[in-house]
């Protein structure tokens, strides 16, 4: 074999590992799309939980639920938090039972403790982190005032 056939077959080899390297690392971190949709679900996690955190103040404060974010807004000075992609305010509701429903559009699921997102689970008192791809509404109820059961 000449000097340039083996300076070519090197470049292959070269460039096929290289390759295989490439493709190997995607499929074990994933894409940058990946994980850019992973990190708009995380937010919209972290976001539902201040909203709880909010909700609590409040419930602390008055002994109810705020009927909506203005309210709550002017109570504990809570700035509504909008999905990070769409720019759409959360759904904030309360129900008749003394509970509230939280609503968000997730773009993946996250139902096990073998998926990747299940450390955006830990949070006692709203059970947020684990749910559906699609809009989710959690059902939550209000961490009770001290004395109360």
């Amino acid at each position: 074999m000449t000097q340039h056939g083996s300076a070519r077959l090197f470049a292959l080899a070269v460039s096929a590992a290289v390759a295989t390297a490439v493709i190997v690392g995607l499929f074990v971190v994933g894409s940058p799309g990946d994980a850019r949709i992973q990190k708009l679900d995380r937010r919209r996690v972290s976001d539902l939980y201040e909203i709880v955190d909010s909700v609590n103040a409040y419930w602390r404060r008055k002994e109810s639920l705020p009927p909506d974010f203005q309210a709550l807004s002017d109570e504990v000075h809570f700035v509504p938090h909008s999905d990070p992609e769409t720019g759409q305010l959360y759904d904030y509701r309360a129900l008749d039972n003394g509970t509230y429903e939280l609503c968000a559009t997730f773009a993946l699921e996250c139902e096990s403790a073998e998926d990747s997102c299940s450390h955006w689970r830990a949070k006692p008192g709203a059970e947020i982190g684990g749910h559906g791809s699609g809009r989710q509404c959690f059902e939550i109820t209000p961490e009770p005032v001290e004395g109360q059961r």
